[in-house]
């Protein structure tokens, strides 16, 4: 039993480092390109879109 919870806390700091070393790398990329908006990757252009004219909107973007 203290095995599997030793493994599991193991595994979860190894996941953590690797999720922070990434997030420092896209960072570190992220820092030689000129200033700008954070980009949102999940909405992406949807914040532009005029939800009272979409077609015109769509045609747009």
């Amino acid at each position: 039993m203290l095995a599997s919870g030793l493994l599991l806390v193991a595994l979860l700091a190894c996941l953590t480092v690797m999720v922070l070393l990434s997030v420092w790398r896209q960072r570190k990329i992220w820092g030689k390109l000129p200033p700008g908006p954070t980009p949102l990757p999940f909405l992406g252009n949807y914040l532009q879109l005029n939800t009272e004219q979409m077609y015109n909107s769509l045609m747009k973007v």
